[in-house]
């Protein structure tokens, strides 16, 4: 492979791992909203379906930019380029990152569905009958 295809390669894949993440925070915040405006509301069972689409929707995601990212590390790290020459290219800890990143967004928004239904239920047992 020429190092103008290497360096065209490695674009495409930096922008579908780019597409990948920028899916992830659109479910994500979806995710959120709902949380946020109607989890108190939700029956267990719409909770739990919610969060299981979340989870498998974002886990999807997550798993194709890291995926897309450790192939864009590889690639760097096996055809000598210009790209060899720069430090954050040639860090190799892009994928641990986003992996880290990601999975550590879904634990946190399960979390605030969590306390969005706990606080919700206070304030119900709270209010007079």
């Amino acid at each position: 492979m020429s190092e103008a295809e290497t360096i065209e390669l490695v674009a495409l894949l930096g922008d579908n791992a780019v597409s990948n993440f920028a899916v992830y925070i659109s479910i994500t915040f979806a995710y959120l909203t709902v949380a946020y405006f109607v989890g108190a509301a939700l029956s267990s069972f719409q909770m739990k379906a919610v969060s299981g689409l979340y989870l498998a929707s974002s886990g999807i995601c997550a798993i194709s930019s890291v995926a897309t990212v450790q192939a864009w590390v590889l690639i760097v790290s096996v055809e000598p380029t210009v790209l060899n020459t720069l430090p954050l290219y040639t860090a190799g800890i892009w994928h641990i990152y986003m992996a880290v990143l990601l999975t550590a967004g879904m634990v946190v928004s399960l979390y605030f569905m969590y306390d969005i239904r706990r606080r919700g239920n206070e304030k119900s047992d709270k209010t007079p009958s």
